[in-house]
């Protein structure tokens, strides 16, 4: 089914449709949600006058959906229905990227009413993620479509970031591309007790690694040398995960952080294990490392335990009783080169 004929049922005839077509609908939302984006930004980017997703170029998106929708009878078009989503996708992404959130649906098709099922933009609050309340994106666009002020697009996202206070959003987000959160230590604990210490723990492992003629002076070359050692020490990964929470491993972990963010860049970060909503996984035991850019985007997450078991991992050939292939011991350097190529 295309976009069109899902809009129809739930934008055209502007009521409450059955859950499982909303939650169908929603699914398609998102699964479209970055193609759909980025050819939309591509047709009126001569026209923003800003950076994309910014409130300063939101203006140019009102007079643009102002010029083609007046009114809620405009969307029984099939051509301004989907520009409707168009423009209700480009509102709630620059909202999430300023302020914060994520989009959901259900909520509001429980209400009923205008555009209900329909997906919509729970926001954060300075007293956490997703406590903002909700955001109607359906009746944000109509609303703006009744004042035809021009500004109301921006006015909404700069009511919502100011709600925040002199200390800022807890994070930016996007409905398809990791963000990075301005100060993650902000919103967790785990990790500001795990940086307190950070140098000295560092100092502490490269001396210890230097009395046993390890020299660790945070280089590329220096991850040769390290990995020369683990491979002497693990013939696999199970034997190194197995080690996870022992102060070499603990050591080699955080020294990879340090080395690869001192080299291509990023910061390092842990897993908070008080707010999981998922099973713990050994990765979390060790940092992980993430590239974020001057837009807020960022890199995936590079998780050094996979680093580590990957440099150990005993690659095996063939059937039955199995040859194992010599392990190349450049892994770690590889995957440093990975981290600083990853752009999103």
């Amino acid at each position: 089914m295309s976009e069109n004929d899902e809009v129809v049922e739930v934008v055209s005839v502007r009521r409450r449709p059955p859950r499982e077509g909303a939650e169908r609908h929603f699914w398609t939302f998102d699964e479209t949600y970055q193609d759909r984006l980025t050819s939309f930004v591509s047709e009126i980017a001569p026209t923003l006058g800003a950076q994309p997703y910014t409130p300063e170029s939101l203006g140019a998106v009102e007079a643009l959906f102002l010029g083609r929708v007046q009114a809620p009878e405009d969307l029984d078009d099939g051509g301004n229905r989907a520009f409707f989503l168009d423009v209700l996708r480009y509102v709630g992404e620059t909202l999430l990227r300023t302020c914060g959130g994520e989009w959901e649906w259900e909520e509001l098709w429980e209400s009923g009413g205008p555009g209900a099922g329909l997906p919509f933009v729970r926001v954060d609050a300075p007293t956490g993620y997703l406590q903002g309340g909700t955001v109607d994106m359906y009746a944000t666009l109509t609303g703006a479509a009744a004042a035809r002020t021009g500004h109301y697009f921006r006015d909404l996202v700069t009511a919502v970031l100011a709600s925040f206070g002199d200390a800022g959003p807890l994070r930016r987000s996007s409905g398809w591309q990791a963000m990075g959160v301005d100060d993650p230590t902000a919103t967790n604990p785990a990790l500001r007790e795990y940086l307190a210490d950070h140098q000295a723990r560092l100092d502490a492992f490269t001396t210890d690694a230097a009395a046993g003629n390890l020299r660790l002076d945070y280089t590329e070359e220096s991850l040769h040398r390290l990995e020369a050692v683990l491979l002497e020490a693990y013939p696999d990964r199970p034997e190194l995960e197995a080690d996870f929470d022992t102060p070499f491993v603990q050591g080699a972990a955080r020294y990879v952080a340090e080395t690869f963010t001192r080299i291509a860049g990023g910061r390092i970060d842990i897993v908070d294990p008080s707010v999981l909503t998922r099973p713990p996984h050994p990765n979390d035991k060790l940092p992980y490392v993430q590239r974020v850019h001057d837009d807020g985007e960022a890199s995936s997450i590079h998780w050094v335990g996979a680093v580590l078991t990957a440099a150990v991992r005993a690659n095996t050939v063939g059937k039955g009783p199995r040859a194992v292939l010599p392990r190349t011991g450049d892994t770690l350097r590889k995957r440093l080169h990975r981290y600083a190529q990853d752009r999103h």
